[in-house]
């Protein structure tokens, strides 16, 4: 027997980690509040680790309360988003570096007649060097203002 606090009801518990019903975190919720969650209609994650509960079906055997939860696959669209979250984020920094380089190239260029092949010249051959100065000035955004405005991996 173990002693945990619930974090649904916040009282000590004593259980047996054997018999718990909720398990898809290290999180402990007690088998009463973990009912009452999932029979609750408009809930459907866990409220700690944020995972889906689906077709939570509850099961007797021996008199023991037993819920199969049937964990999300990873569905093509999840996966969709991730790669467009992905490509937005690159042409983010591109743009950004892109147009940081034009105003550059405009201020301080000395032909104003020669400028459109230069700027053509820029985004055609020096895209990496634009896309890493975009990047730059988005991270530094995020430094300078204590936020951040891009998650590569999440």
């Amino acid at each position: 027997m173990e002693v945990d606090i619930c974090h649904i009801c916040l009282d000590y518990i004593n259980y047996n980690p054997n018999t718990l019903i909720k398990n898809c975190c290290e999180a402990f919720i007690c088998n009463p509040c973990w009912l009452d969650i999932q029979m609750d209609s408009r809930l459907n994650q866990c409220p700690i680790c944020k995972l889906r509960i689906c077709n939570s079906n509850i099961e007797t055997t021996n008199n023991i309360e037993v819920q199969v939860l049937n964990r999300p696959e990873p569905s093509f669209m999840n996966d969709y988003r991730h790669i467009i979250r992905k490509i937005i984020m690159l042409l983010k920094w591109f743009l950004i570096g892109y147009i940081i380089t034009v105003i550059i190239i405009y201020i301080f260029h000395y032909n104003k007649n020669k400028i459109i092949s230069d700027i053509k010249y820029i985004g055609t051959y020096l895209w990496p060097l634009v896309m890493i100065l975009g990047y730059s000035i988005v991270r530094l955004f995020e430094y300078c203002t204590g936020c951040s405005c891009q998650r590569w991996n999440n």
